[in-house]
């Protein structure tokens, strides 16, 4: 079952000792903590931002049906955590990203256009385009063949080059730097709102109704005594 918002206190605790793993995006691929019992030969080690060493394991893709979406408060800001099915050795994937990162809000444009009953692959990417870094995450679903559908945003109409669903328009070339500012405020809080609203229902559990015992046409002196 969904939950709009979860405690963090114990997620590291549980990715420690539990069945969870715990995935982030770093420069275009999928890292986690390498634990004692993974394959060694697939451990890379790397020095972080704090001068510390630190040793992952890296995936080019992960890829399952989801089975939980949910914001989280981090020490980093708020994280949208999404939940895949265990994978064969009982493991379950949780993939985290920051709301307001750039792989962040790539995916919440494209949530609200998945079909929730098929696969998906999540690919993070990473390039520079005239100096300015783009990343993102891309997903892709089967269609016709396996994983051959690609995700578009949900909100932009490709062919129209226009917003749709919803999304806040704004005229970038001709706003005020102000009013750039008070958009990106309005983007996140609409792209939030709306997976909460139209999204995160969708894993929610509906409580199970009570059976209704059947009547049988029984007389009392059909009973055993």
């Amino acid at each position: 079952m969904v939950s709009l918002t979860k405690n963090n206190m114990t997620s590291r605790e549980y990715n420690e000792r539990g069945n969870k793993q715990y995935w982030a995006t770093f420069q275009g691929s999928f890292r986690r903590k390498a634990q004692d019992n993974d394959n060694q030969d697939e451990v890379i080690t790397r020095i972080n931002k704090n001068d510390k060493e630190v040793h992952e394991i890296s995936r080019t893709a992960l890829s399952g049906y989801i089975a939980d979406i949910y914001f989280e408060p981090s020490d980093f800001g708020e994280q949208l955590k999404i939940e895949l099915d265990a994978s064969e050795d009982g493991k379950i994937p949780v993939l985290g990203f920051g709301v307001e990162s750039k792989d962040g809000r790539d995916l919440l444009k494209k949530l609200p256009a998945i079909d929730l009953a098929k696969e998906v692959k999540f690919i993070p990417y990473q390039f520079t385009d005239d100096g300015d870094t783009r990343s993102g995450i891309t997903l892709y679903q089967s269609d016709t063949g396996e994983f051959d559908k690609k995700i578009a945003n949900f909100f932009w109409d490709d062919e129209k080059k226009e917003a749709v669903n919803g999304f806040p328009p704004i005229d970038w070339d001709n706003a005020t730097e102000k009013e750039q500012k008070m958009w990106k405020i309005e983007r996140d809080s609409f792209l939030k709102t709306y997976l909460q609203e139209n999204v995160l229902p969708k894993f929610q559990v509906k409580p199970a109704e009570p059976e209704e015992e059947p009547e049988e046409d029984i007389s009392p002196s059909d009973g055993p005594f």
